[in-house]
């Protein structure tokens, strides 16, 4: 199905520090370049719109299937000054997301909301506003896919439950906790998979290189087409195999199977001794007088 999804990049004045190397900020830019050009190249159909998380939130790009566009602006957004100390605009940033989805003329498309978050949520929207935005999602069936970055994880995990839990009650969730292990584990892995309706996305220190990243993935999905195909053969091969009981092999492990029987296997039984004697009555022959 085609989809049409709103990403919510976090730019606030958070990502700016090095928890992850070089900057959250370039992690979160880049895990987003990652997730637009698969989408793109998987379905050029797809529409997504971008939008920044911070104290003034913006739609940085409208809901397009416009790949360059995307990539270009992505290019361009940079974190917000650490002046002046605001909180963050959550309740703005996930408007704008509701927005620009709203934009879709075709609404047979699987919308999907996807949130790339990393600075400290707390107080910035009442609980019960979280509560109306999840149950909005679930009446519409909107998907939400959050990924969760570094130390405020757990808080911000804690604080998006009213959200999550009403959302879940008619639409898809996927919480992923983006940590330093699972973006090492993508340099010899995969940049993106799907599995029953869930995204993950793995970071790739080549971040110049997206057809490699691309083909990499594409590669990965080969080889496990493989391997599963290969799995339910052997299982075929496996279950239609007849079944030999121990006792119908001999000590060399040859088939002789039982019969139910004792007259069958009292001819059987003549009839190897006939052709025993047979044979030894050809070989006196043959043998030479002395």
């Amino acid at each position: 199905m085609v989809t049409a999804t709103a990403v919510v990049v976090d730019t606030s004045a958070y990502t700016i520090n090095g928890e992850y190397s070089p900057t959250v900020i370039s992690q979160i830019i880049e895990m987003a370049r990652t997730y637009v050009d698969f989408r793109t190249t998987k379905d050029s159909e797809a529409l997504l719109a971008l939008i920044s998380l911070g104290r003034e939130p913006s739609l940085i790009a409208p809901l397009t299937n416009d790949r360059a566009l995307m990539m270009a602006t992505l290019s361009q957004t940079v974190a917000e000054s650490i002046l002046p100390i605001q909180k963050i605009s959550f309740g703005s940033s996930f408007q704008l997301a509701l927005l620009a989805l709203q934009q879709c003329s075709n609404k047979s498309l699987q919308q999907e909301i996807v949130l790339l978050l990393y600075g400290d949520l707390r107080d910035t929207i009442p609980s019960a506003d979280l509560r109306a935005q999840g149950t909005f999602l679930a009446a519409n069936q909107i998907d939400l896919t959050i990924y969760l970055f570094g130390k405020y994880t757990e808080t911000n995990r804690a604080f998006l439950e009213p959200l999550t839990t009403e959302a879940q009650r008619g639409a898809k969730v996927l919480i992923q906790t983006v940590t330093t292990k699972f973006l090492a584990e993508y340099m010899s892995s995969s940049l993106y998979s799907r599995d029953i309706g869930v995204d993950q996305i793995y970071y790739d220190d080549d971040e110049n290189d997206p057809e490699l990243q691309l083909a990499l993935e594409l590669s990965r999905q080969e080889m496990l087409a493989m391997q599963a195909a290969q799995q339910k053969n052997d299982k075929t091969t496996e279950e239609s195999a007849p079944h030999i009981h121990p006792s119908e092999t001999d000590i060399f492990g040859m088939h002789h199977p039982n019969t139910s029987s004792s007259d069958t296997a009292k001819e059987a039984d003549e009839k190897e001794k006939k052709e025993l004697a047979k044979e030894l009555g050809e070989l006196n022959r043959d043998e030479p007088e002395k």
